[in-house]
């Protein structure tokens, strides 16, 4: 597998790792906020309501929600003291939807008129489960758009970066130390090319003068050993032509002789 491959899947499991955490805190964060926003519009509208009150006392008469996203009931003073503003989360039936559907309530309590009463004021929340699917498809398509940059800038941006790298690589592979060849010379400014570059040079060159020693030793070698060589022939071949040589000793010799070829040859070579 390419190291840019190998560097895409890093990336893409970190991606899935830090945009997991972020949506679940991303998550708490909003429905906090949105809480926030909610509780913020329940208190106007008490106020809004209290005051609305001593315009309108028939308002006071709004025992159930009804069509109104308020109810007031009559209170003991008592009660009404210690009474706090109190948020709650709850199910309340809706005829358009047909169903309970999640809603914010404020329980309070104020006084008109020397009288006291306890005021609740209602407003819609989002339903969770549509927050934690759209939160979920808003997350999957960004985690999407991100592997997909990733994707394009491997292959357009760092690519060209690694141009350098994949050049000293091919001609470190067609490099042939039997052949006269220039130093690796791969113009690029990244400092970990440079080196390799470098490295690479110095290989380069080391094997090349190891090759030339070696080149030179097996020369003067075989040049050292062809004289030797044909001398011993010749002195066997005199030997052989002797009258007095028996026939197994004349047989030995010629053994010897063809020994003596064989290593010649092997010395050409």
């Amino acid at each position: 597998m390419k190291l840019l491959n190998r560097s895409l899947i890093y990336l893409s499991l970190a991606f899935l790792f830090i945009i997991g955490i972020w949506a679940v805190i991303f998550y708490f964060n909003l429905k906090d906020e949105i809480r926030d926003s909610i509780d913020d519009g329940l208190q106007n509208n008490k106020l809004l309501l209290i005051q609305k009150v001593r315009t309108d006392s028939t308002l006071l008469l709004q025992r159930q929600f009804g069509g109104n996203n308020f109810e007031i009931h009559p209170i003991s003073k008592k009660e009404a003291l210690s009474q706090r503003d109190v948020y709650k989360d709850t199910l309340m039936y809706r005829a358009n939807e047909d169903d309970l559907e999640p809603v914010r309530i404020l329980h309070s309590a104020f006084q008109y008129q020397n009288n006291y009463y306890r005021l609740k004021v209602i407003s819609s929340l989002v339903e969770e489960d549509d927050l934690i699917e759209d939160s979920f498809w808003s997350v999957v398509w960004l985690f999407l758009i991100l592997v997909g940059s990733t994707i394009i800038i491997n292959n357009v941006i760092l690519r060209k970066v690694w141009n350098p790298f994949y050049d000293i690589l091919n001609r470190l592979k067609n490099y042939r130390v039997d052949k006269e060849e220039t130093s690796i010379n791969i113009p690029t400014k990244t400092a970990e090319f440079v080196e390799l570059q470098k490295a690479s040079n110095a290989l380069i060159s080391h094997s090349r003068e190891a090759y030339k020693s070696q080149k030179q030793f097996t020369e003067n070698a075989s040049h050292e050993l062809q004289t030797p060589l044909a001398i011993i022939a010749n002195k066997l071949e005199l030997l052989l032509e002797s009258e007095n040589l028996k026939d197994a000793d004349a047989n030995t010799i010629a053994e010897v002789i063809n020994m003596v070829e064989r290593l010649t040859q092997l010395n050409k070579s």
